[in-house]
């Protein structure tokens, strides 16, 4: 993407549909210090049903203390799960697999919040009914020392 243009047009693009967005748009985004969220509940947006690509993503992005916005995808990964437990998808033995394998992909990371987000979700998989919804929501968790 070139600078201004076409980041105003995914702006619009993402104004007038939400859903519609790709990793390198993430990416972009990300790095980008000064722009606010293209949408209201942009978070929700990107958690409610990743690909394991897109995850990694999120991933990569919290894990770079380069990148501005590494705390919000933080936040992000959290919500992934927070939304998994809240709809019943930890719960449900189809879903499962899907999930473990986005623990599995940060196996080797070595970002602390990364690391603190594996344990935590990782109690997680074994009781769902143990997360407390406000901590939980928007990466409250993710400091290191909880």
């Amino acid at each position: 993407m070139d600078e201004r243009e076409p980041w105003a047009f995914w702006i619009l693009r993402m104004q007038n549909d939400p859903g519609n967005w790709n990793t390198s748009e993430i990416e972009w985004w990300a790095y980008d210090a000064n722009s606010a969220e293209p949408v209201q509940d942009f978070d929700f947006l990107l958690a409610s049903s990743p690909s394991l690509t897109e995850f990694e993503t999120f991933v990569r992005l919290c894990s770079d203390p380069e990148c501005p916005k590494s705390a919000y995808f933080c936040g992000v990964i959290y919500l992934v799960f927070e939304l998994a437990v809240k709809n019943g998808y930890l719960a449900t033995e189809a879903w499962r697999p899907h999930f473990q394998r986005m623990i599995d992909l940060t196996q080797k990371n070595p970002c602390q919040w990364i690391k603190t987000w594996r344990q935590k979700v990782t109690g997680l998989m074994c009781d769902p009914s143990s997360m407390k919804m406000s901590a939980w929501h928007q990466g409250r968790f993710c400091q290191p020392n909880d």
